[in-house]
């Protein structure tokens, strides 16, 4: 489910229902991936923070591409699905594994490897907790620990609307605390840069109107988070601790 950012109690209940976007057979957690990453800030001065982005949604970009291609495929009527390729245990452990090789031959830094590879498998571990996200409706699991045919797991904490409200605006307004505690504008472009790439978080989930498999490539927005976050962190001074 990406959670129109703007919901207010006033949507709660089934009123609230109709402002989720139905994708992947249930919902998909967003602003809970981005608070994780705009947290993990501190641990990592000197990595944008749009790396950091694109590591913890780097999943759901993953499951655009399987699904346009035909790899994986969702029937939201049903809500059943198969996306072993991006949402398994298995293959999300080979995507962090890669990111952690790529990450070391980039930086030979062993402490930006493991957080931006641990930002690439947190995506399943918040998935694993939340799914599956009925919303109140009783969902299969949806998280294959392998390929078709292996169990699958998740701990349905999203299976209420409150659960779901809860963990995702807390985790957010979570990890914008510690971003802003920890990174200081030194202008007024990077108070306004930090606006813009809020704005870009209450937008996104706009794009999962679009038609059909467009949905599905929509993902690919997220890859704007890195050049804004670039551009956002030239005019903003971190509390640094070590050299990381």
């Amino acid at each position: 489910m990406y959670t129109i950012i703007l919901a207010t109690p006033f949507l709660f209940k089934n009123h609230l229902r109709i402002s989720l976007i139905k994708i992947k057979g249930g919902k998909i957690m967003f602003y809970g991936h981005i608070g994780v990453a705009l947290a993990a800030k501190p641990l990592v001065p000197k990595v944008s923070v749009g790396v950091m982005l694109v590591a913890a949604t780097a999943i759901d970009t993953l499951c655009g591409v399987f699904t346009a291609v035909g790899m994986e495929w969702v029937n939201t009527a049903t809500s059943e699905s198969s996306l072993p390729w991006s949402h398994g245990l298995f293959m999300s452990l080979v995507w962090t594994l890669l990111t952690l090789s790529i990450t070391w031959l980039v930086t030979k830094n062993w402490k930006k490897s493991l957080v931006i590879a641990g930002l690439v498998f947190s995506h399943w571990v918040l998935d694993f907790i939340s799914h599956p996200m009925g919303m109140g409706r009783s969902l299969p699991n949806d998280l294959p620990l392998f390929f078709d045919g292996s169990p699958k797991v998740g701990l349905g904490l999203y299976s209420t609307v409150a659960g779901a409200l809860i963990s995702e605006f807390g985790l957010l307004a979570a990890g914008i605390f510690i971003y802003l505690k920890t990174a200081r504008p030194i202008d007024h472009i990077g108070k306004w840069a930090f606006a813009v790439l809020i704005l870009m978080f209450a937008l996104f989930p706009l794009t999962m109107f679009l038609p059909g498999k467009l949905t599905y490539l929509a993902t690919f927005v997220t890859l704007l988070f890195l050049p804004v976050g670039i551009w956002m962190e030239r005019h903003r001074r971190f509390a640094e601790k070590g050299s990381a």
